[in-house]
């Protein structure tokens, strides 16, 4: 490493001394095209390892999240269909009573009319 000795592990640093190299060396600003060529080079090779690695990071994350939201879903879906069957046996209860009631009304009807008979 000739450009960026001593902070090929810094990320940060290597950044920071890209961007003043740049203003040196760019043929732009009176530089030379081949040590500019040279030294993005170099640049490339620090950044490249660190970009993968960085990428393969937000990958497991981003994976981990879509496990995280595929179980947060399914816990979803067990409590809407645990309140679901909640309803039902509430429903077929209530159906029930009703039946029951309507049995009751159809006989307190039945011994009306027998006692308005006699």
């Amino acid at each position: 490493m000739i450009y960026f000795a001593g902070i090929e592990h810094d990320l940060k640093q290597c950044k920071l001394r890209y961007k003043q190299w740049c203003k040196i060396l760019h043929p732009d600003a009176g530089g030379n095209a081949t040590y500019f060529k040279d030294m993005q080079e170099e640049y490339n090779i620090i950044l490249k390892p660190k970009i993968t690695k960085e990428k393969s990071k937000h990958t497991v994350i981003k994976e981990n999240a879509v496990h995280i939201n595929a179980y947060d879903q399914t816990k979803d879906f067990i409590n809407l269909a645990t309140n679901v069957i909640g309803l039902v046996k509430t429903s077929i209860g209530l159906a029930k009573e009703i039946n029951t009631m309507l049995e009751l009304d159809n006989e307190l009807n039945i011994i009306k009319d027998h006692k308005n008979e006699t």
